[in-house]
């Protein structure tokens, strides 16, 4: 079983992983947008526009990384103790004969 700075070590860890790929991701999309605005005619509305946009796109993709790296069944199920698992286990038994 693991106990609490454990399992406060290895959430901040894939935190740290997760927040770290996501800000590289969004920092080469930025790098990518910004090297078109010369292109563009009304320069302000296009930023505006991209940054509205990357700020949504920052939001779902840590999100997505929150609930697939950091909050995942396998953490999840590391977290529990030896009678949780027994009382999950007897729960999951009786909604399968339901």
């Amino acid at each position: 079983m693991k106990d609490y700075k454990q399992r406060a070590a290895r959430h901040w860890r894939w935190w740290a992983i997760s927040t770290t790929i996501v800000l590289l991701i969004l920092i080469a999309l930025g790098w990518a947008f910004l090297c078109l605005v010369d292109d563009v005619a009304n320069q302000m509305a296009y930023l505006m526009l991209i940054g509205g946009t990357f700020i949504v796109t920052s939001f779902v993709l840590g999100q997505a990384v929150q609930s697939i790296l950091v909050r995942s069944w396998d953490v999840w199920i590391g977290d529990l103790g030896p009678t949780q698992i027994a009382v999950l286990i007897e729960e999951m038994k009786k909604k399968r004969e339901e």
